[in-house]
C-alpha cells in the first residue's frame, strides 16, 4: 500500500471545507497550490511507494495515481528547499511563494495528525520577505467617475451601479458581495449582513448613495432580471437572472474601469482597498477599520496607514513649492 498523497490531499481538503469550514474559494486555492507540489514530486520521481495505509484503509491505490515522499525527515526536508528554491528560480512572485508555504504546511500538518508522515517537512523554511508593494487606491474623483458610469435606463445598469457602489461602501470582499441575499440588506438602517472567511458573520456599512442604487435595482432593476424564473433570494443578478459569481463582478468591475478610466487595472479588491484608505485619509482610527473589514489582525489593516502616508507624501511633493 502505498502513501498516496493524492488520495490524501482529497481528504485533507474536504476536512478544510467541511470541518474547518473555509470557503469554496479559499479551498481551491489550498488544492491547488498542494496540487502544483504534488507535479514537482511526480516531475523529481519522488515516489519511493513506502508502505503506509491508503486513505480509505481499502489497499493499493489505483495503478499510476500514487505519489509517495520519502520516509527520512531530512530527504523530505531535502525535497521541501528544493522546490521552493525552484519556484523563486521559475520567477514565481515572493508573494505565491510565501501562500504556498501556508498550504503545504499545513497540508503536512494535516498528514501528520494522520499519521501518514512523521514530521513536517517545511515546518523551518521561513518565506521570502515580500516586496513592499503597497496596495492600488482610488482617487475619489476615479471612483466617482465609475459609479457614475453604468447606465441607470437599463436593469443591467440599475445593477452595475448597485454592485460597484456597495463595494465601495462596505469595503465588502467580493466573494461576500455576490453571497448577499436580500433579506440581509437592511436599507432603512443602511447596513447588511455578509459572510466572511471562516464563516463569520459581520455588517457591513452602506452610504446612502449605495442605499439609494440598491433601493432603485430591488425595484426597477432586478425583478426585469429574474424575470419568471426561480428566485434563490441572491441580490446580484446575470441577465438569465443568475446568482452572479465572483468572476462576473470581476468582468464587470474591470469593464467599467476601461470604460472611464483608460487601461488602468482596477479589481473588486481595489474598492476595498480605496475604502480602507478613504477612511483613514479622512481620520477613522485603525480598529474601526480593522472591524469594518473584517480583518482578524490588526497587522493587516496595517498596510492602509502606509498607504495614506504614502498619499500625503505624494501630496506633498506635489504641491508644496519647496518640497
Amino acid at each position: 500500500m502505498r502513501r498516496d498523497l493524492e488520495l490524501w490531499r482529497t481528504r485533507f481538503l474536504h476536512a478544510l471545507r467541511y470541518e474547518r469550514g473555509l470557503a469554496p474559494r479559499t479551498v481551491r486555492a489550498y488544492g491547488t497550490d498542494v496540487a502544483d507540489f504534488l507535479a514537482f514530486l511526480r516531475a523529481v520521481g519522488g515516489d519511493p511507494g513506502g508502505e503506509s495505509p491508503s486513505p480509505s484503509g481499502e489497499g493499493e491505490a489505483p495503478s499510476g495515481t500514487s505519489i509517495g515522499f520519502p520516509g527520512e525527515p531530512r530527504e523530505t526536508r531535502t525535497l521541501a528547499r528544493r522546490y521552493v528554491r525552484q519556484m523563486l528560480e521559475r520567477g514565481r512572485s515572493r508573494t505565491t511563494v510565501a501562500r504556498r508555504l501556508v498550504s503545504l504546511r499545513a497540508f503536512f500538518a494535516y498528514l501528520v495528525d494522520q499519521g501518514v508522515v512523521e514530521s513536517n517537512p517545511f515546518l523551518g523554511i521561513k518565506p521570502p520577505k515580500p516586496g513592499k508593494r503597497l496596495p492600488k487606491v482610488l482617487a475619489p474623483s476615479e471612483v466617482r467617475r465609475m459609479l457614475e458610469a453604468p447606465d441607470p435606463r437599463s436593469p443591467v445598469g440599475l445593477r452595475d451601479r448597485a454592485l460597484l457602489e456597495t463595494l465601495y461602501s462596505s469595503g465588502a470582499r467580493v466573494g461576500e458581495v455576490v453571497g448577499l441575499r436580500v433579506g440581509d440588506l437592511d436599507l432603512r438602517e443602511g447596513k447588511a449582513r455578509v459572510l466572511g472567511k471562516g464563516g463569520k458573520e459581520r455588517l457591513v456599512p452602506l452610504g446612502r448613495y449605495a442605499v439609494e442604487a440598491l433601493d432603485l435595482y430591488l425595484v426597477a432593476g432586478r425583478p426585469r432580471l429574474l424575470g419568471d424564473r426561480e428566485d434563490l433570494g441572491y441580490v446580484f443578478l446575470s441577465v438569465r437572472g443568475r446568482p452572479l459569481g465572483d468572476r462576473d463582478v470581476r468582468r464587470i468591475v474591470e469593464r467599467t474601469a476601461l470604460g472611464v478610466l483608460g487601461a488602468e487595472p482596477v479589481t473588486p479588491h481595489t474598492f476595498r482597498h480605496t475604502f480602507a484608505t478613504h477612511l483613514l485619509d479622512g481620520g477613522a482610527d485603525l480598529r474601526t477599520v480593522q472591524e469594518l473589514l473584517g480583518h482578524a489582525s490588526i497587522g493587516t489593516t496595517q498596510v492602509y496607514t502606509h498607504v495614506s502616508q504614502a498619499r500625503l507624501r505624494e501630496t506633498y511633493r506635489r504641491t508644496h513649492p519647496r518640497a
